[in-house]
C-alpha cells in the first residue's frame, strides 16, 4: 500500500510540475495568436496577400494548439488559465510592437518571438520527460514543430537564410 501511495504523490507533484508548464506555453500561445492577428490586419507591402494570408493560416493552427495546451491542463487536474489577464501577466515573450507596417518589420517582429516560443517549448519538453508524462511530451512535441515550421515560413521571407 505505501508503493501505491508513494507513486500517488509522484504522479501528482509531476502532474502539478506539467500544468504549471502548459499554462506557461499556453500564455505564449495565445499571445502569438494575436501578434500573428497583429500582423495579419496591419502589414503593408507587395507581398501583402500572401503575407495576409500566411499571418491567418499560422493564427488558425496556433488557437488548434492553444486548445490542445488548455485541455490537458485540465485532464491532468489543473485549471487552464487564459484570460487576457493572466496572459499578458504571464507570457514571457517581448510585447509586439504595434507601430510597424511594413512586411520586413513584421517578419522580423514575428520571427524573433516565434524562436523564443520554440526554444521554450523545447525546453519543456525536455522537463516533461522528466516528468514521465509521454502524453504532454506528445502534445509539446506537436506544438514546437508547429512553431518550426512556422518559423521557417516566416523568415523564409527575409531570404536571409
Amino acid at each position: 500500500m505505501k508503493r501505491v501511495i508513494e507513486h500517488t504523490e509522484r504522479n501528482a507533484n509531476a502532474e502539478n510540475a506539467c500544468v504549471s508548464l502548459l499554462n506557461a506555453r499556453l500564455a505564449e500561445a495565445i499571445d502569438l495568436s494575436l501578434m500573428a492577428k497583429q500582423a495579419h490586419w496591419n502589414l503593408k507591402g507587395s507581398n501583402f496577400f500572401g503575407l495576409h494570408r500566411m499571418f491567418d493560416d499560422i493564427r488558425k493552427q496556433m488557437d488548434s494548439h492553444v486548445d490542445t495546451l488548455a485541455e490537458r491542463a485540465v485532464q491532468l487536474g489543473g485549471e487552464a488559465l487564459g484570460t487576457s489577464q493572466v496572459v499578458a501577466a504571464a507570457t514571457s515573450l517581448t510585447a509586439y510592437p504595434t507601430a510597424i507596417r511594413s512586411e520586413r518589420e513584421h517578419i522580423a517582429a514575428f520571427g524573433e518571438r516565434l524562436a523564443a516560443a520554440s526554444d521554450k517549448a523545447r525546453s519543456s519538453i525536455e522537463e516533461v520527460e522528466e516528468a514521465g508524462d509521454a502524453g504532454t511530451v506528445d502534445i509539446l512535441t506537436g506544438y514546437s514543430l508547429m512553431l518550426e515550421k512556422s518559423l521557417w515560413l516566416v523568415t523564409s521571407h527575409t531570404g536571409d537564410h
